[in-house]
């Protein structure tokens, strides 16, 4: 038996920023709903907190909460819509290439990246291209896109493609 969770916004809105039970829960939320819904992270094993912080350290820069309490959990296999999360290494190596700032943590087949503003307050979200580099603002910090985009996992409309990431399903559910 399918079960669907929904997520109750109207009347509960926060009132301030993410608190960090509410972004482990997230973390947790999007993690599982992969273990359920995909082979992805069959594979992964989490990142150890010395290279979080060697990592830090080399860019010298802070990685935002929720991106480090996903590596904790895994170091692959999760699809932000289109673009799949990079590995350590593949972020240290193109955030060197792109500079500014810009953290890049997870890439289309493109080459296109979802990057983080390591010099703005919040970690602002945007995304990047080669040709015309920092483009939209995708959420005003990493932690707020990670609470809405576990929400769209859980609210039973999103399903995971192989090669292509979480894509809306088309009869909204499976």
């Amino acid at each position: 038996m399918k079960t669907s969770i929904t997520v109750a916004e109207e009347g509960n809105r926060r009132k301030g920023s993410i608190s960090t039970a509410e972004i482990e829960q997230c973390v947790l939320d999007i993690v599982t709903w992969f273990r359920g819904n995909t082979p992805c992270l069959e594979q992964a094993e989490p990142v150890e907190s010395s290279e979080i912080q060697q990592m830090e350290k080399t860019l010298d820069a802070e990685l935002p909460e929720g991106l480090a309490l996903l590596f904790q959990q895994t170091n692959q296999g999760i699809w932000f819509y289109e673009k799949s999360l990079m590995n350590v290494q593949a972020i240290m190596k193109n955030a060197q290439d792109i500079g500014d700032g810009l953290l890049p943590i997870a890439k289309d087949v493109d080459d296109n990246f979802l990057v983080v503003d390591t010099n703005s307050p919040r970690a602002a979200l945007y995304e990047w291209d080669a040709d015309s580099g920092k483009g939209s603002c995708v959420a005003t910090s990493f932690n707020a896109f990670l609470e809405l985009f576990r929400n769209n996992l859980l609210s039973g409309k999103y399903e995971f493609i192989d090669d292509t990431g979480i894509v809306e399903s088309y009869a909204g559910g499976k």
